[in-house]
C-alpha cells in the first residue's frame, strides 16, 4: 500500500479512521462527507499529501488542532504543505 498515491473516501458514513492511514505515502486524501469527528494523531507526518478534502464531517475543531501534533504551528505546517483544503 505504500505505492498508493490517492485514497478517496468520500460518501461513506465513516466514524473514523485508522492510525495507520498516516503511514501512506497520499497526495490526496478525499473523506468528505462522511460522519468524522476527528483526525487520526498521525496527520501531520503525512509529508507527501498535497490535496486534503475534510468539507461535509462534523469535525471540532480543537480536537483536529489537538490531533495535528498538539499545537496551532504544527497545523499550521501541516497546512501550508497542502496545495488545496476544501472544508465546509
Amino acid at each position: 500500500m505504500k505505492s498508493l498515491k490517492t485514497l478517496e473516501l468520500r460518501n461513506n458514513a465513516l466514524e473514523s479512521l485508522p492510525d495507520n492511514i498516516c503511514e501512506l505515502n497520499l497526495n490526496k486524501l478525499d473523506i468528505s462527507n462522511n460522519l468524522l469527528r476527528n483526525l487520526p494523531r498521525g496527520m501531520h507526518s503525512l509529508k507527501t499529501l498535497r490535496i486534503l478534502d475534510l468539507k461535509g464531517n462534523n469535525f471540532d475543531d480543537a480536537r483536529i488542532e489537538s490531533n495535528l501534533d498538539h499545537s496551532l504551528s504544527s497545523l499550521m505546517d501541516f497546512l501550508e504543505k497542502t496545495e488545496s483544503i476544501t472544508r465546509a
